[in-house]
Protein backbone atom coordinates (compact mmCIF):
# COMPACT_ATOMS: atom_id res chain seq x y z
CA UNK A 1 0.00 0.00 0.00
CA UNK A 2 3.02 2.35 -0.11
CA UNK A 3 1.80 4.05 -3.28
CA UNK A 4 -1.34 5.16 -1.48
CA UNK A 5 0.22 6.75 1.61
CA UNK A 6 -0.31 10.21 0.14
CA UNK A 7 -3.61 11.27 -1.40
CA UNK A 8 -3.70 10.96 -5.17
CA UNK A 9 -5.37 14.32 -5.57
CA UNK A 10 -2.31 16.42 -4.71
CA UNK A 11 -0.05 18.04 -7.30
CA UNK A 12 1.99 14.85 -7.70
CA UNK A 13 -1.13 12.97 -8.83
CA UNK A 14 0.12 12.28 -12.34
CA UNK A 15 3.51 10.97 -11.26
CA UNK A 16 1.97 8.64 -8.73
CA UNK A 17 -0.75 7.36 -11.01
CA UNK A 18 1.77 6.63 -13.75
CA UNK A 19 3.69 4.61 -11.21
CA UNK A 20 0.43 2.91 -10.28
CA UNK A 21 -0.28 2.05 -13.90
CA UNK A 22 2.94 0.09 -14.01
CA UNK A 23 1.31 -2.06 -11.37
CA UNK A 24 -2.24 -1.50 -12.59
CA UNK A 25 -3.13 -5.16 -12.51
CA UNK A 26 -2.30 -5.47 -8.81
CA UNK A 27 -4.27 -2.33 -8.06
CA UNK A 28 -7.15 -3.66 -10.14
CA UNK A 29 -7.41 -6.86 -8.13
CA UNK A 30 -6.72 -5.07 -4.84
CA UNK A 31 -9.65 -2.79 -5.56
CA UNK A 32 -12.06 -5.53 -6.47
CA UNK A 33 -11.03 -7.45 -3.37
CA UNK A 34 -11.75 -4.44 -1.14
CA UNK A 35 -14.59 -2.73 -2.92
CA UNK A 36 -17.16 -5.48 -3.38
CA UNK A 37 -20.69 -4.34 -4.13
CA UNK A 38 -23.27 -7.09 -3.89
CA UNK A 39 -25.53 -7.71 -6.83
CA UNK A 40 -26.31 -11.30 -5.91
CA UNK A 41 -29.78 -12.06 -4.61
CA UNK A 42 -32.06 -15.04 -4.44
CA UNK A 43 -34.97 -13.35 -6.20
CA UNK A 44 -36.52 -15.34 -9.00
CA UNK A 45 -36.81 -12.35 -11.34
CA UNK A 46 -33.92 -11.63 -13.66
CA UNK A 47 -31.71 -8.95 -12.13
CA UNK A 48 -31.21 -5.50 -13.62
CA UNK A 49 -28.62 -2.88 -12.77
CA UNK A 50 -28.41 0.86 -13.35
CA UNK A 51 -25.61 3.35 -12.86
CA UNK A 52 -24.34 3.29 -9.30
CA UNK A 53 -24.49 6.71 -7.65
CA UNK A 54 -23.48 5.69 -4.12
CA UNK A 55 -20.08 6.64 -2.71
CA UNK A 56 -20.26 5.27 0.81
CA UNK A 57 -16.91 4.69 2.50
CA UNK A 58 -16.73 1.60 4.68
CA UNK A 59 -13.05 0.87 5.30
CA UNK A 60 -9.99 1.92 7.26
CA UNK A 61 -8.32 5.31 6.94
CA UNK A 62 -5.65 3.86 4.68
CA UNK A 63 -8.22 2.44 2.29
CA UNK A 64 -10.22 5.67 2.37
CA UNK A 65 -7.35 7.35 0.50
CA UNK A 66 -7.96 5.05 -2.44
CA UNK A 67 -11.67 5.68 -2.24
CA UNK A 68 -11.23 9.44 -2.11
CA UNK A 69 -9.11 9.35 -5.25
CA UNK A 70 -11.83 7.41 -7.06
CA UNK A 71 -14.51 9.79 -5.76
CA UNK A 72 -12.45 12.77 -6.89
CA UNK A 73 -12.28 11.44 -10.43
CA UNK A 74 -15.88 10.25 -10.49
CA UNK A 75 -17.24 13.58 -9.28
CA UNK A 76 -15.12 15.39 -11.82
CA UNK A 77 -16.31 13.44 -14.85
CA UNK A 78 -19.93 12.97 -13.77
CA UNK A 79 -20.45 16.57 -12.68
CA UNK A 80 -18.36 18.14 -15.48
CA UNK A 81 -16.21 20.07 -13.00
CA UNK A 82 -13.06 19.82 -15.10
CA UNK A 83 -11.86 22.96 -16.86
CA UNK A 84 -12.17 23.56 -20.57
CA UNK A 85 -9.13 22.04 -22.25
CA UNK A 86 -7.98 20.24 -19.09
CA UNK A 87 -6.02 17.05 -19.75
CA UNK A 88 -4.99 13.91 -17.90
CA UNK A 89 -2.06 11.55 -18.43
CA UNK A 90 -3.05 8.47 -20.41
CA UNK A 91 -1.73 6.17 -17.66
CA UNK A 92 -3.76 8.01 -15.05
CA UNK A 93 -6.85 7.94 -17.25
CA UNK A 94 -6.69 4.16 -17.64
CA UNK A 95 -6.15 3.69 -13.92
CA UNK A 96 -9.04 5.96 -12.91
CA UNK A 97 -11.55 4.55 -15.41
CA UNK A 98 -10.78 0.97 -14.38
CA UNK A 99 -10.88 1.82 -10.68
CA UNK A 100 -14.19 3.67 -10.99
CA UNK A 101 -15.88 0.85 -12.93
CA UNK A 102 -14.77 -1.79 -10.45
CA UNK A 103 -15.62 0.38 -7.47
CA UNK A 104 -19.18 0.77 -8.68
CA UNK A 105 -19.93 -2.56 -10.29
CA UNK A 106 -17.52 -5.38 -9.42
CA UNK A 107 -18.57 -8.27 -7.22
CA UNK A 108 -15.51 -10.51 -6.95
CA UNK A 109 -16.66 -13.89 -5.71
CA UNK A 110 -15.34 -17.36 -6.41
CA UNK A 111 -18.70 -18.99 -5.83
CA UNK A 112 -20.18 -19.05 -9.31
CA UNK A 113 -21.00 -21.85 -11.68
CA UNK A 114 -20.67 -20.10 -15.02
CA UNK A 115 -18.03 -17.61 -16.15
CA UNK A 116 -18.70 -15.37 -19.16
CA UNK A 117 -15.90 -13.19 -20.54
CA UNK A 118 -16.80 -10.15 -22.64
CA UNK A 119 -14.05 -8.54 -24.74
CA UNK A 120 -16.25 -6.91 -27.38
CA UNK A 121 -15.95 -3.25 -26.36
CA UNK A 122 -13.29 -0.98 -27.85
CA UNK A 123 -12.94 2.81 -27.77
CA UNK A 124 -10.61 5.11 -29.70
CA UNK A 125 -8.94 7.81 -27.63
CA UNK A 126 -6.80 10.67 -28.97
CA UNK A 127 -3.43 11.07 -27.21
CA UNK A 128 -1.26 14.20 -27.54
CA UNK A 129 2.10 14.28 -25.75
CA UNK A 130 0.98 11.43 -23.46
CA UNK A 131 -2.11 13.41 -22.42
CA UNK A 132 -5.82 12.99 -23.14
CA UNK A 133 -8.56 15.57 -22.74
CA UNK A 134 -10.96 15.22 -19.83
CA UNK A 135 -13.83 15.51 -22.30
CA UNK A 136 -12.66 12.34 -24.06
CA UNK A 137 -11.88 10.55 -20.81
CA UNK A 138 -15.39 11.26 -19.51
CA UNK A 139 -16.95 10.08 -22.77
CA UNK A 140 -14.88 6.88 -22.71
CA UNK A 141 -15.77 6.18 -19.08
CA UNK A 142 -19.50 6.64 -19.70
CA UNK A 143 -19.41 4.49 -22.84
CA UNK A 144 -17.62 1.67 -21.01
CA UNK A 145 -19.99 1.95 -18.08
CA UNK A 146 -23.03 1.73 -20.33
CA UNK A 147 -21.61 -1.25 -22.22
CA UNK A 148 -21.03 -3.16 -18.98
CA UNK A 149 -24.57 -2.42 -17.80
CA UNK A 150 -26.14 -3.34 -21.14
CA UNK A 151 -24.19 -6.60 -21.37
CA UNK A 152 -25.15 -7.52 -17.82
CA UNK A 153 -28.83 -6.74 -18.33
CA UNK A 154 -29.09 -8.80 -21.51
CA UNK A 155 -27.75 -11.92 -19.80
CA UNK A 156 -30.68 -14.35 -19.41
CA UNK A 157 -29.56 -15.76 -16.07
CA UNK A 158 -31.80 -15.03 -13.10
CA UNK A 159 -28.80 -14.92 -10.75
CA UNK A 160 -25.79 -13.07 -12.11
CA UNK A 161 -23.14 -10.52 -11.19
CA UNK A 162 -20.14 -8.66 -12.54
CA UNK A 163 -16.89 -10.11 -11.26
CA UNK A 164 -14.37 -7.53 -12.46
CA UNK A 165 -13.38 -5.32 -15.38
CA UNK A 166 -9.92 -4.71 -16.85
CA UNK A 167 -9.26 -1.58 -18.93
CA UNK A 168 -6.19 -1.60 -21.15
CA UNK A 169 -4.68 -0.38 -24.39
CA UNK A 170 -5.22 -2.71 -27.30
CA UNK A 171 -1.64 -2.17 -28.48
CA UNK A 172 1.61 -2.39 -26.51
CA UNK A 173 2.23 1.07 -25.12
CA UNK A 174 0.67 4.35 -26.20
CA UNK A 175 1.64 6.81 -28.90
CA UNK A 176 0.55 10.19 -30.18
CA UNK A 177 -2.61 9.92 -32.22
CA UNK A 178 -5.52 7.52 -31.91
CA UNK A 179 -5.08 4.78 -29.30
CA UNK A 180 -7.62 2.00 -28.92
CA UNK A 181 -8.84 1.10 -25.44
CA UNK A 182 -10.50 -2.21 -24.67
CA UNK A 183 -12.24 -3.69 -21.65
CA UNK A 184 -12.35 -7.29 -20.53
CA UNK A 185 -15.17 -8.03 -18.11
CA UNK A 186 -15.93 -11.25 -16.31
CA UNK A 187 -19.55 -12.04 -15.45
CA UNK A 188 -20.56 -14.79 -13.04
CA UNK A 189 -23.92 -16.50 -12.96
CA UNK A 190 -25.84 -19.14 -11.02
CA UNK A 191 -24.37 -18.16 -7.66
CA UNK A 192 -23.66 -20.95 -5.19
CA UNK A 193 -22.98 -20.57 -1.48
CA UNK A 194 -20.22 -23.16 -1.24
CA UNK A 195 -16.66 -22.29 -2.31
CA UNK A 196 -15.49 -23.35 -5.70
CA UNK A 197 -13.62 -26.62 -6.05
CA UNK A 198 -10.58 -24.74 -7.31
CA UNK A 199 -9.35 -21.60 -5.57
CA UNK A 200 -9.08 -18.90 -8.25
CA UNK A 201 -5.81 -17.17 -8.98
CA UNK A 202 -5.33 -13.97 -7.02
CA UNK A 203 -4.05 -10.44 -7.46
CA UNK A 204 -0.36 -11.37 -7.68
CA UNK A 205 -0.74 -14.29 -10.07
CA UNK A 206 1.05 -12.92 -13.11
CA UNK A 207 2.93 -15.79 -14.72
CA UNK A 208 5.08 -16.28 -17.79
CA UNK A 209 3.48 -18.68 -20.24
CA UNK A 210 5.93 -21.57 -19.72
CA UNK A 211 9.56 -22.74 -19.90
CA UNK A 212 9.77 -22.48 -16.07
CA UNK A 213 10.35 -18.74 -16.46
CA UNK A 214 8.59 -17.79 -13.23
CA UNK A 215 6.40 -14.78 -12.57
CA UNK A 216 6.09 -11.46 -14.35
CA UNK A 217 5.00 -7.89 -13.62
CA UNK A 218 4.48 -7.75 -9.82
CA UNK A 219 5.11 -11.49 -9.34
CA UNK A 220 8.78 -11.94 -8.51
CA UNK A 221 8.75 -15.75 -8.53
CA UNK A 222 11.81 -17.19 -10.27
CA UNK A 223 10.43 -20.69 -10.76
CA UNK A 224 7.26 -22.29 -12.12
CA UNK A 225 5.12 -20.78 -14.89
CA UNK A 226 1.49 -20.37 -15.97
CA UNK A 227 1.20 -23.91 -17.32
CA UNK A 228 2.57 -25.47 -14.14
CA UNK A 229 0.39 -23.34 -11.89
CA UNK A 230 -2.78 -24.20 -13.82
CA UNK A 231 -1.93 -27.90 -13.78
CA UNK A 232 -1.22 -27.78 -10.05
CA UNK A 233 -4.67 -26.38 -9.27
CA UNK A 234 -6.39 -28.96 -11.46
CA UNK A 235 -4.44 -31.77 -9.84
CA UNK A 236 -5.06 -30.42 -6.33
CA UNK A 237 -8.72 -29.44 -5.89
CA UNK A 238 -9.90 -28.07 -2.57
CA UNK A 239 -12.45 -30.85 -2.16
CA UNK A 240 -11.54 -34.44 -2.92
CA UNK A 241 -14.22 -37.12 -3.03
CA UNK A 242 -12.93 -40.46 -1.81
CA UNK A 243 -13.58 -43.30 -4.27
CA UNK A 244 -16.11 -45.96 -3.27
CA UNK A 245 -14.77 -48.66 -0.98
CA UNK A 246 -13.68 -51.78 -2.80
CA UNK A 247 -12.89 -50.12 -6.12
CA UNK A 248 -9.65 -49.60 -7.98
CA UNK A 249 -8.28 -48.31 -11.28
CA UNK A 250 -8.06 -51.17 -13.71
CA UNK A 251 -6.53 -49.42 -16.70
CA UNK A 252 -5.22 -46.01 -17.63
CA UNK A 253 -5.49 -44.08 -20.87
CA UNK A 254 -2.94 -41.33 -21.57
CA UNK A 255 -3.87 -38.60 -24.00
CA UNK A 256 -0.56 -36.97 -24.85
CA UNK A 257 0.20 -33.85 -26.80
CA UNK A 258 -3.21 -32.17 -26.63
CA UNK A 259 -2.50 -28.89 -28.42
CA UNK A 260 -4.29 -25.68 -27.46
CA UNK A 261 -4.93 -24.83 -31.12
CA UNK A 262 -7.29 -27.81 -31.32
CA UNK A 263 -9.62 -26.35 -28.69
CA UNK A 264 -11.03 -23.03 -29.91
CA UNK A 265 -13.18 -20.94 -27.64
CA UNK A 266 -16.50 -20.96 -29.50
CA UNK A 267 -17.82 -18.10 -27.37
CA UNK A 268 -14.97 -15.71 -28.18
CA UNK A 269 -16.41 -12.69 -29.99
CA UNK A 270 -13.16 -11.15 -31.25
CA UNK A 271 -11.18 -13.81 -33.12
CA UNK A 272 -7.42 -13.70 -33.58
CA UNK A 273 -6.76 -11.01 -30.97
CA UNK A 274 -4.76 -13.43 -28.77
CA UNK A 275 -7.13 -12.84 -25.87
CA UNK A 276 -8.86 -16.08 -24.91
CA UNK A 277 -9.30 -17.28 -28.49
CA UNK A 278 -8.73 -20.84 -27.27
CA UNK A 279 -9.65 -22.77 -24.13
CA UNK A 280 -5.96 -23.26 -23.40
CA UNK A 281 -3.31 -20.59 -23.81
CA UNK A 282 -2.31 -20.01 -27.43
CA UNK A 283 -0.61 -17.02 -29.06
CA UNK A 284 -0.26 -16.75 -32.83
CA UNK A 285 0.88 -14.01 -35.21
CA UNK A 286 -2.14 -11.85 -36.03
CA UNK A 287 -2.48 -9.52 -38.99
CA UNK A 288 -5.57 -7.93 -37.46
CA UNK A 289 -3.93 -7.35 -34.05
CA UNK A 290 -0.17 -7.30 -34.67
CA UNK A 291 0.72 -6.09 -31.16
CA UNK A 292 -1.48 -8.51 -29.26
CA UNK A 293 1.18 -11.23 -28.84
CA UNK A 294 2.04 -11.47 -25.14
CA UNK A 295 4.07 -13.77 -22.89
CA UNK A 296 2.78 -12.73 -19.45
CA UNK A 297 -0.62 -14.01 -18.31
CA UNK A 298 -2.68 -11.75 -16.04
CA UNK A 299 -4.81 -13.13 -13.17
CA UNK A 300 -7.92 -12.78 -15.36
CA UNK A 301 -6.26 -14.88 -18.06
CA UNK A 302 -4.95 -17.39 -15.53
CA UNK A 303 -8.48 -17.98 -14.25
CA UNK A 304 -9.90 -18.16 -17.76
CA UNK A 305 -7.33 -20.76 -18.85
CA UNK A 306 -7.81 -22.67 -15.60
CA UNK A 307 -11.49 -23.05 -16.46
CA UNK A 308 -10.72 -23.60 -20.14
CA UNK A 309 -8.22 -26.36 -19.41
CA UNK A 310 -10.75 -27.96 -17.08
CA UNK A 311 -13.23 -27.84 -19.96
CA UNK A 312 -10.73 -29.70 -22.13
CA UNK A 313 -10.29 -32.30 -19.37
CA UNK A 314 -14.06 -32.84 -19.21
CA UNK A 315 -14.51 -32.85 -22.99
CA UNK A 316 -11.95 -35.61 -23.41
CA UNK A 317 -13.42 -37.55 -20.49
CA UNK A 318 -16.86 -37.35 -22.08
CA UNK A 319 -15.41 -38.67 -25.32
CA UNK A 320 -14.01 -41.69 -23.48
CA UNK A 321 -17.35 -42.28 -21.74
CA UNK A 322 -19.18 -42.05 -25.06
CA UNK A 323 -16.89 -44.71 -26.51
CA UNK A 324 -17.22 -46.94 -23.43
CA UNK A 325 -20.84 -46.43 -22.33
CA UNK A 326 -20.89 -49.31 -19.83
CA UNK A 327 -17.67 -48.44 -18.05
CA UNK A 328 -16.72 -45.98 -15.31
CA UNK A 329 -13.88 -43.66 -16.28
CA UNK A 330 -12.50 -40.71 -14.36
CA UNK A 331 -9.85 -38.03 -14.62
CA UNK A 332 -6.57 -38.86 -12.91
CA UNK A 333 -4.04 -36.12 -13.60
CA UNK A 334 -2.77 -33.54 -16.05
CA UNK A 335 0.66 -32.32 -17.07
CA UNK A 336 0.64 -28.96 -18.81
CA UNK A 337 3.65 -27.49 -20.58
CA UNK A 338 4.11 -24.02 -22.06
CA UNK A 339 6.26 -24.03 -25.18
CA UNK A 340 7.60 -21.69 -27.85
CA UNK A 341 7.03 -23.22 -31.28
CA UNK A 342 8.46 -22.07 -34.61
CA UNK A 343 6.59 -22.51 -37.88
CA UNK A 344 7.46 -20.84 -41.20
CA UNK A 345 9.90 -18.59 -39.35
CA UNK A 346 7.19 -17.31 -37.02
CA UNK A 347 6.78 -17.81 -33.28
CA UNK A 348 3.82 -19.41 -31.55
CA UNK A 349 3.25 -19.78 -27.81
CA UNK A 350 1.18 -22.75 -26.75
CA UNK A 351 0.10 -24.88 -23.82
CA UNK A 352 0.23 -28.61 -24.51
CA UNK A 353 -1.47 -31.08 -22.17
CA UNK A 354 -0.87 -34.71 -21.29
CA UNK A 355 -3.97 -36.00 -19.50
CA UNK A 356 -4.49 -39.39 -17.88
CA UNK A 357 -7.83 -41.09 -17.25
CA UNK A 358 -8.55 -44.30 -15.37
CA UNK A 359 -11.22 -46.95 -15.52
CA UNK A 360 -12.60 -47.59 -12.05
CA UNK A 361 -13.95 -51.06 -11.34
CA UNK A 362 -15.26 -52.89 -8.30
CA UNK A 363 -13.13 -55.57 -6.65
CA UNK A 364 -15.52 -58.55 -6.22
CA UNK A 365 -13.44 -59.90 -3.34
CA UNK A 366 -14.20 -56.93 -1.10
Amino acid sequence: MNYFQTSLIYKNLRQKTIKMKNQSKSIFFLLIALLSIGFVSCEKDTQKITQNQEQEVLWTAEDVKITNAIHYFQNKVKNNTFKSGETLGIDSALWYIEAMLNYNYSTPDSSFVNLTMDTTFIYDLAVVDEEVSYDEVAAAAFAMEQHIIDYYNQMPNAIKFIIATDVSLRQDGFENGINTLSITTGYGSEYVDNPTVYTPFGANDYWMYGEDMGGCEINMATESDAAQEIAYKINNPNAVISPPYGTYIAQVVMLNGLHAADYPNDEDEIPNDNMMDYLMYYQAPSLDYPNSFHYCLSPIEMNFYLQGTLDVVHMELQSILDNHPNENWEFLSINLEGLLEMYNYESYLVHIADISYGQRVIDPNR
